[in-house]
């Protein structure tokens, strides 16, 4: 992920991450994620995408499904529909298009 992408999104939702996570969550056909599934950056500290993901959760646009029984350290989220999912996607594009430039 280029540094301009994080900057918009620092400038958008206070958090370098949280586009880059929506732009995952709406890039994933399963419609359901984990942590580890909307990981962007292989390079990063997972934990640096906790924060972001806790907030999408409290805010109700994540709903928290818990662990698989034959997997508990996995933790399982369903997206709410919202327009935010197409909204960071569409980010995403344009970004990757001025990276290109």
């Amino acid at each position: 992920m280029n540094s301009e992408f994080r900057a918009r999104s620092k400038d958008l939702f206070g958090n370098r991450y949280m586009l880059e996570i929506c732009a995952q969550i709406a890039e994933n056909p399963a419609k359901r994620v984990s942590l580890m599934s909307i990981r962007g950056d292989r390079d990063l500290s997972p934990s640096l995408y906790i924060s972001p993901l806790s907030r999408l959760v409290r805010v109700g646009l994540l709903r928290d499904v818990g662990h698989e029984p034959h997997d508990h350290r996995t933790r399982w989220y369903e997206p709410a529909p919202a327009q935010l999912w197409a909204a960071a996607d569409e980010i995403m594009r344009m970004s990757d298009g001025c990276a290109d430039r």
